[in-house]
């Protein structure tokens, strides 16, 4: 069966030239075969790990490693003619930089917003 994983990466410490190193994350889409979600899961997460494109250009440490999810996945009928497989789409970001907490006092006030959004291909809710 032939499968679209939908991939997430965060937590890659990489230099963009000619930027210093800085935690960034990306998107990307695998066209696999497989014959189970799962399976298809495997082999996409397995594809980005064996990237020779993206292996060199990341620099945690040990303690500090990457991270990869498959978050969605998909059967299809047809491979699409209009895009690179197995691999494609590899688009970073950077992720945002931890902002100092402020001291505690007495007006602090810690408020949340709860945001949701829908669209035909995926429903998350996000809170904030």
């Amino acid at each position: 069966m032939k499968f679209r994983v939908s991939l997430a990466g965060e937590n890659f410490l990489v230099a963009f030239d000619p930027t210093p190193p800085r935690k960034h994350g990306f998107y990307a889409t695998a066209h696999v075969e497989a014959q189970t979600e799962e399976e298809a899961e495997t082999v996409a997460l397995d594809l980005v790990r064996a990237s020779t494109r993206l292996r060199p250009l990341v620099q945690n440490s040990a303690d500090d490693r990457p991270r990869l999810s498959a978050e969605k996945i998909a059967r299809v009928v047809e491979w699409p003619s209009d895009v690179a497989r197995p691999l494609t789409g590899l688009t970073w970001y950077e992720e945002e930089k931890p902002n100092k907490a402020p001291e505690p006092t007495r007006t602090s006030v810690l408020s949340f917003r709860k945001i949701t959004w829908t669209s035909n291909i995926d429903s998350r809710v996000a809170h904030l």
